[in-house]
């Protein structure tokens, strides 16, 4: 079996490659995505926080399901 090669193809070694760079542009334009609603998602619980009871029925909303929602982590939905 001297000189026997193990038959590995070209597309078997491209699949256990890295990632290539539009793969990981994709990875890195989600996290931006998702780290940007969580500011987005923060900022608006940091204002319903400043609503009074008035603005909160006006809206449909109790000041229990309120403080229910703002006492969320940023990454809750």
């Amino acid at each position: 079996m001297a000189g026997a090669r193990i038959g590995v193809s070209h597309a078997t070694l491209a699949g256990r490659r890295s990632l290539d760079r539009p793969t990981v542009h994709v990875l890195w334009t989600r996290i931006a995505e998702v780290v940007l609603t969580w500011f987005e998602r923060a900022r608006q619980r940091r204002h319903l926080a400043q609503f009074s009871d008035h603005m909160l029925k006006d809206i449909g909303l109790s000041r229990s399901e309120a403080d229910h929602e703002i006492s969320k982590p940023f990454w809750r939905v």
